[in-house]
């Protein structure tokens, strides 16, 4: 009796083990993806998506994005009373940043295009740093 007891432990075991590694496959599948945090996650994901960026790239404007938020809530921790040309000129140099050291220089011409689109659909007078 102890021989079938035997057989039927290791069917037991390797049912459950499969049914483990299956359930893990299955998660993994349906898992959602991670979500990108940071600073201006969904304008990076943007310029990662259209411009194709290698991931030295994409290090490089997610430093660049961060820093420009860093300044940001500096600039608006002080209250300054009139904040619009400091928030215009951090725009442009950000802008200039992302522009001249993020994407090839094959890709700005496209770049400087996507931008003209967004500025005319948000009804502000120019785009940065024209």
């Amino acid at each position: 009796m102890s021989g079938l007891r035997a057989w039927i432990l290791l069917l037991v075991g390797t049912v459950f083990l499969t049914g483990f590694a299956a359930g893990l496959l299955t998660a993994r599948r349906m898992a959602p993806a991670p979500e990108r945090t940071g600073a201006f996650a969904d304008y990076r994901q943007l310029l990662v998506d259209e411009f194709a960026l290698s991931p030295d790239r994409e290090r490089g404007l997610a430093g660049i994005l961060e820093r420009y938020r860093r300044e940001l809530d500096d600039l608006s921790s002080r209250h300054a009373e009139n904040l619009e040309p400091e928030l215009a000129r951090l725009g442009t140099k950000y802008h200039g940043l992302v522009r001249d050291h993020v994407l090839p220089e094959s890709q700005r011409p496209r770049f400087d295009e996507l931008v003209a689109v967004h500025w005319q659909s948000s009804g502000a007078p120019a785009a940065p740093g024209r």
